[in-house]
């Protein structure tokens, strides 16, 4: 008996009352027969077993009336094979950003991205904690997370696996900028060095923020908190950005009464200037790369992650 008869075998000994299913997993397997048949690697992995049996399912009741007004109550199903959410957050990106495309580029038939770009860094702050929500807060859910946290992988890996799988998602999404300037090109002369800064300026943002929002994942077993709390976490960077001008120009109007107090409000003007995330794009919006910047979003992304391999190794001897 080769694998797919196998499995098609204990699938229909499992499912004997789901004849559509039965039909269809036989449809598929036989499709994939010539490939998984002839690499024991696929059978060594149940990779067929893991794809026929359905990731979750959920009953729920059903009250409906009939036409003689006597109310009847059935059993209802829901079967979920794959809860992938990064199709969903592309699905959410590529709206958001052809929306902002559609506003200030097509609209008016311009080749000048830079509006399109600084809106763009505002609509990473609502969708981009959807990347990341559920990464490790539905492992502690769905208590998976044990099993993670007894696997023969360290847990650098895990969190490391999870991080870049993220990223890579995120980074599919933005490289839509490259359709766009393609599409623009079609109206005029394109500045693509500045269109490449941007996608740069954009990867390493999201690669810092999605670190953050990661490890904030890690706290909570309920994602609609990790998502409130992604976005709390990048709202709160973003007025650390919007205050930090404020600030330093109140340092500026009390040094007539109060030196000490000035330096201070400097000072803090300073830090917060140091550490804002927003206001470092804005050399990469005219095609200048600055070091110092790719730096702090790259060490942060480092230290966060850094940051939740701790929380998982504090949880693992609990």
């Amino acid at each position: 008996m080769t694998y797919t008869e196998k499995v098609l075998a204990d699938l229909k000994a499992k499912n004997p009352d789901q004849p559509e299913f039965i039909q269809a997993a036989t449809e598929v397997l036989d499709a994939l027969a010539p490939v998984v048949n002839n690499d024991p690697k696929y059978q060594k992995t149940s990779l067929l077993e893991r794809l026929v049996e359905p990731e979750r399912q959920i009953m729920f009741r059903i009250p409906w009336v009939d036409d003689h007004g006597q109310v009847h109550v059935n059993r209802g199903y829901r079967v979920q094979f794959n809860s992938a959410i990064g199709p969903v957050f592309l699905t959410v990106f590529y709206l958001g950003s052809g929306v902002l495309f559609w506003l200030f580029c097509l609209n008016y038939a311009r080749t000048d991205m830079s509006n399109y770009f600084a809106w763009m860094r505002l609509v990473m702050v609502l969708i981009l904690p959807l990347l990341t929500m559920r990464l490790l807060s539905e492992e502690r859910a769905q208590k998976t997370d044990q099993g993670l946290l007894t696997a023969p992988v360290s847990l650098g890996g895990i969190v490391l696996g999870k991080y870049f799988a993220a990223l890579t998602v995120y980074a599919m999404g933005i490289a839509i900028v490259f359709v766009y300037a393609i599409l623009l090109s079609f109206f005029g002369t394109v500045a693509w060095s500045i269109v490449f800064s941007n996608f740069i300026a954009l990867f390493l943002m999201g690669a810092a923020f999605m670190a953050i929002t990661l490890f904030l994942s890690a706290f909570t077993a309920n994602q609609f908190i990790a998502y409130v709390l992604g976005i709390v976490s990048l709202v709160v960077l973003y007025m650390i950005d919007y205050l930090s001008g404020t600030v330093s120009s109140s340092a500026d109007s009390l040094s007539s009464k109060s030196t000490v107090l000035s330096t201070l409000v400097g000072w803090l003007g300073n830090a917060m200037e140091s550490v804002s995330f927003f206001s470092r794009i804005y050399d990469f919006t005219y095609g200048l790369f600055n070091l110092s910047s790719v730096l702090l979003y790259i060490s942060t992304a480092v230290l966060f992650n850094f940051f939740t391999v701790r929380v998982f190794e504090t949880r693992r001897w609990r």
